[in-house]
């Protein structure tokens, strides 16, 4: 039976010295790559991160198939079939999975009252990040209402979830209190 042991002599081992400093520099270089690491995952996921926002812009207009052009901001379908909003990607990134909810109510956002059912969804595959804008078209439901609360989520293409949450008034035709959420 073999007992181990340690022998310290006199002598400078330049062996185990060099292996000593090679492990401190090892740990050292690995310890300035995680943080590499670290710094170059966030600047991807900036540069890839999409921001969906509500737009209002009265000067410009969008033209849906079969109608008059509409100025850009929410508006109902003349004959009541359908509801616009524009919404633009103001991030540098695509924004995929994209899920709108639409709630009809009074203009701070809150449902109705009346306990009529005035919710409504719509789908996209994605917004691109260089287009001016797109427009989410949900079905209209028939409601009297002076606002609207406006969800919408979406994911990056790294499948992290965000979503924005505005409050538009029909009666001054602005949103208010928007939140961007990830």
């Amino acid at each position: 039976m073999g007992v181990a042991s340690l022998h310290f002599t006199n002598e400078v081992d330049l062996t185990g010295l060099a292996t000593l400093a090679l492990a401190l520099a090892t740990a050292a270089l690995a310890s300035w790559t995680a943080v590499a690491v670290r710094q170059g995952k966030t600047q991807i996921e900036r540069t890839s991160r999409p921001v969906l926002v509500p737009v209002v812009d009265r000067a410009r207009s969008f033209v849906p198939w079969g109608s008059a052009g509409f100025p850009l901001e929410p508006t109902p379908d003349p004959r009541g079939v359908r509801y616009y909003v524009p919404v633009c990607n103001v991030g540098m990134g695509p924004a995929l999975q994209v899920t709108g909810t639409l709630s009809f109510g009074d203009r701070h956002g809150n449902p109705s009252t009346h306990g009529i059912e005035t919710t409504c969804n719509v789908k996209a595959a994605g917004i691109a990040h260089n287009e001016p804008f797109a427009i989410l078209v949900f079905p209209s439901k028939p409601a009297t209402a002076t606002g609207l609360a406006l969800t919408v989520e979406y994911e990056d293409v790294a499948g992290r979830r965000w979503s924005t949450i505005a409050r538009y008034d029909l009666d001054d035709r602005a949103y208010h209190d928007v939140t961007i959420r990830g």
